[in-house]
C-alpha cells in the first residue's frame, strides 16, 4: 500500500498481522515463474485465545510465548 511518501510503502505481514513502512528498495517483485501468487488468498487467520483478548498477560508469559511459539527472541 503507498504512502504519502514516493519510496516507502506499508506493508501488512500476514503472518504475524503487524504493518511496517518499508522502503521501496526492500520489496521485490512476484517472479514471472510463479503468476499463481498473485491469485492466492493470504493463508493466515486472525485468532485469539479463548476468553484472553482483554486480558492482561505477565510479561515472562508473553517472553515465553513469543520464544517457543513465534520465534521471536
Amino acid at each position: 500500500m503507498p504512502t504519502g511518501s514516493l519510496s516507502d510503502f506499508l506493508v501488512y505481514f500476514v503472518d504475524f498481522g503487524n504493518k511496517q513502512l518499508v522502503e521501496e528498495s526492500m520489496l521485490r517483485d512476484v517472479s514471472d515463474e510463479f503468476p499463481e501468487l498473485l491469485f492466492t488468498p493470504m493463508q493466515a487467520i486472525k485468532c485469539f485465545l479463548s476468553d484472553l483478548r482483554d486480558v492482561d498477560i505477565p510479561e515472562e508469559i508473553n517472553s515465553s510465548f513469543e520464544d517457543n511459539f513465534l520465534g521471536k527472541h
